[in-house]
């Protein structure tokens, strides 16, 4: 009996070491890879990332989209994910120079570098300044080398309307003004 035991035991230690040896021999697992043609293959989860390279998916395909990228990089994504791409950035169409364009009510705009001599052509700037010149009204200083002013008897100014210089003031021209040495007023001239 005391052998029986001791047989025994030893089998019981050689199993214990036998054991973990052939539990890294089990295989492991497989994952369902999808083609764009709607063919399915089962590969070791190991071998995965080489078949991602070649245009197999994790997923059943979906319509894919190429973008690009201003630096030269492309990447491919789902239809349904394009919209994200465009907004932080991305292209549908290999990258050209964009300009960025300006609207005299403050919008903007980016453009291929191609397409600005048409959008120049309705109204739109190269520039924020010549934009923003654009939205000003046209205002020129006036002249007055001999218009008609306006001037009191005793007054030492002259003035550009006739309510400013008060009842007693009489039209008269800028020369006679200048000659009697005359001043132009600070609110009207």
């Amino acid at each position: 009996m005391k052998r029986i035991l001791s047989l025994v035991l030893i089998l019981i230690t050689v199993s214990a070491l036998v054991m973990p040896a052939y539990a890294n021999e089990v295989e492991e697992g497989y994952v369902t890879l999808y083609a764009q043609d709607g063919r399915t293959i089962e590969v070791k989860e190991s071998e995965v990332p080489a078949y991602l390279n070649v245009g197999w998916y994790t997923e059943p395909y979906e319509n894919r989209v190429t973008l690009y990228a201003s630096d030269g990089r492309t990447i491919e994504v789902k239809e349904s994910e394009v919209p994200a791409y465009l907004n932080v950035g991305w292209y549908t169409e290999p990258y050209e120079n964009r300009v960025t364009l300006y609207a005299s009510d403050g919008r903007t705009i980016e453009v291929k570098e191609s397409e600005v001599p048409a959008y120049l052509n309705v109204g739109w700037y190269a520039s924020y300044h010549d934009a923003i010149e654009a939205n000003k009204p046209q205002y020129e200083e006036p002249t007055y080398s001999s218009g008609t002013v306006y001037v009191t008897p005793t007054g030492k100014r002259y003035h550009l309307s006739p309510t400013c210089g008060g009842k007693n003031s009489k039209a008269s021209t800028l020369d006679a003004a200048l000659q009697r040495g005359l001043t132009p007023c600070k609110k009207c001239a």
